[in-house]
């Protein structure tokens, strides 16, 4: 695959690399065990992604903030409630901006006001997880900015085990919306001066 060409300034939204979510002691991994492995392993490929974007992007941390059993589901009672579950596994200082979303969506952020959004002409979605937060944040942002150009490499995103069916079949719709680009690995992507 030839590199994506995407303008200097992009911003790159990362979405919910948090303790709960990707560490083995995390509320998510407790809950579901092997099954969450594969957001864990997307870790070190995030890391090194937002090191080697400095200075080419806008790097921009989105972290969950859930109410005490807001979604309903055993076992995640205490999803990012806690401090120490809400704490990020990359190291905050590594962004240029840190936002707290308290739905799925990375439009719930109270603090993503509309005129940084509106200068996006391109944005790389990376997180967790594909089939849901991902998706939703996806599909809000294309709805509310449409000429917006979303970005999604497959090496740093990620979904449950079981929710393989489902993630690939997003990522297959993905790549047919033109409004998408979906690469392989964020190293596919190339930043014009």
């Amino acid at each position: 695959m030839s590199d994506l060409v995407l303008p200097k300034g992009t911003h790159v939204a990362v979405i919910d690399p948090q303790v709960d979510f990707m560490n083995v002691d995390g509320v998510y991994a407790r809950k579901y065990g092997k099954d969450a492995e594969p957001l864990a392993a997307i870790t070190p490929e995030l890391c090194k992604m937002v090191d080697q974007l400095k200075g080419k992007t806008i790097r921009m941390l989105f972290k969950s903030f859930y109410t005490e059993n807001q979604f309903g589901v055993e076992g995640l009672e205490k999803l990012c409630t806690t401090d120490s579950g809400c704490k990020s596994v990359i190291d905050e200082y590594r962004f240029n901006s840190v936002f707290k979303k308290f739905e799925n969506s990375m439009l719930s952020a109270p603090c993503l006001n509309d005129k940084f959004i509106n200068e996006l002409s391109h944005l790389i979605l990376t997180g967790i997880t594909i089939t849901t937060c991902i998706e939703k944040s996806r599909e809000a942002m294309a709805k509310r900015f449409p000429d917006l150009h979303i970005v999604i490499p497959l090496n740093v995103v990620a979904a449950r085990l079981s929710q393989k069916k489902k993630a690939d079949i997003l990522i297959k719709q993905w790549r047919n919306d033109p409004q998408m680009s979906v690469v392989d690995k964020w190293q596919d992507i190339v930043f014009a001066d």
